[in-house]
């Protein structure tokens, strides 16, 4: 298994509480019998600025009439006049990075490796509509908040392979940090296999924040 622990967008930190999941993680598989390497995946924004490409495409693809556009949430809207932007050819320079992405993985990592181990997140979970994340009055450095929050999950939304998230690690708050695995293209079974092991050894069914 090939571990991924540092975020691939450039600026962002690792949280305390991120990073201890993601240890916590590689511990229990180390003892559980599974080998685990570390790697660093090259930080740039080429990834970052096709992601963004991509997905302000994607939000035009639905018809919405020009008296509805305003019953849109800010960030959608954004993405949308972004998206309108967005010429032919620079959308399928886009989908190229995607695919030579996901080549990159299948070559370099998990052509040696069954699982790619990476954080699920970079910060530990925040309240539905924080400030933190959410900025109606500025939908771009909302997107480019999220981006810094979601650093690793792109990656499987960009190349389409199977990924899977399991909350094994829990603050001193009682709030669930998980940490996420990439597998090969059609190779869920491995995934599901490893989530099985991971919860009997450390069950996470019966635990609720109290929040909750």
């Amino acid at each position: 298994m090939v571990g991924l622990p540092q975020p691939p967008v450039p600026g962002v930190e690792l949280h305390s509480d991120c990073r201890a999941a993601y240890d916590g993680a590689a511990g229990l598989l180390r003892g559980l019998g599974h080998q685990v390497d570390e790697v660093e995946l090259p930080v740039d924004d080429a990834i970052l600025h096709a992601f963004t490409r991509v997905w302000g495409v994607m939000a035009t693809v639905y018809p919405v009439a020009p008296d509805q556009e305003e019953l849109l949430m800010p960030l959608t809207r954004h993405l949308r006049a972004e998206g309108s932007k967005v010429s032919g050819p620079d959308f399928a320079a886009s989908l190229y990075a995607f695919r030579a992405l996901g080549q990159l993985i299948a070559d370099a990592l998990l052509s040696s490796y069954d699982v790619v181990l990476t954080p699920t997140l970079a910060r530990p979970p925040a309240f539905v509509g924080s400030a933190g994340l959410r900025n109606d009055a500025d939908p771009a450095a909302e997107f480019a908040g999220l981006a810094g929050y979601t650093p690793f999950t792109p990656i499987f939304n960009a190349t389409g392979q199977p990924a899977v998230n399991v909350p094994l690690h829990w603050t001193a708050e009682g709030l669930p940090i998980g940490v996420m695995f990439g597998g090969r293209y059609g190779d869920e079974a491995t995934l599901i296999s490893l989530s099985a092991q991971l919860e009997a050894a450390r069950p996470w069914a019966g635990r609720r924040p109290e929040i909750w």
